[in-house]
């Protein structure tokens, strides 16, 4: 049994593949020479609102009813990820390798960071409300 499990996890790895969700969409006319610069930014949790992780980002105060509004759906273990990319990419079609037209080449470079925290309902009040509450 232990043996098929690790075959299959091993041919999932091996031969699966993935897609990026917004992939982007290059124009079909051949230019000779391009630069494409793209980034993306995500992020989720399990009991902060986007009303206050939007001030986090956008900036602007928290206010006590918005602190209070996230304590109380908070559980007793809560998560945070996010992840960010970062790519630039340059495609030269003018070189013709290998003496053929249609054969440029493409140097890409990218970051790629994902981040994640495990924390808990103490933790999260203590760090917006203080330690009154729990003297």
């Amino acid at each position: 049994m232990k043996q098929r499990i690790f075959l299959f996890f091993l041919l999932v790895t091996v031969h699966g593949t993935a897609q990026q969700m917004l992939p982007i969409q290059f124009d079909t006319n051949r230019y000779s020479q391009e630069f494409i610069i793209s980034g993306i930014g995500e992020y989720g949790s399990t009991s902060l609102h986007n009303e206050m992780t939007n001030k986090f980002i956008q900036g602007g105060n928290i206010s006590q009813a918005i602190k209070d509004r996230s304590f109380s759906s908070h559980k007793e273990v809560n998560r945070l990820g996010a992840d960010l990319n970062a790519e630039i990419e340059y495609r030269n079609m003018k070189v013709n390798m290998f003496k053929k037209e249609s054969v440029g080449f493409v140097v890409k470079a990218g970051h790629y960071s994902i981040g994640s925290l495990a924390y808990s309902k103490d933790a999260f009040g203590l760090a917006f409300n203080g330690n009154s509450a729990y003297l």
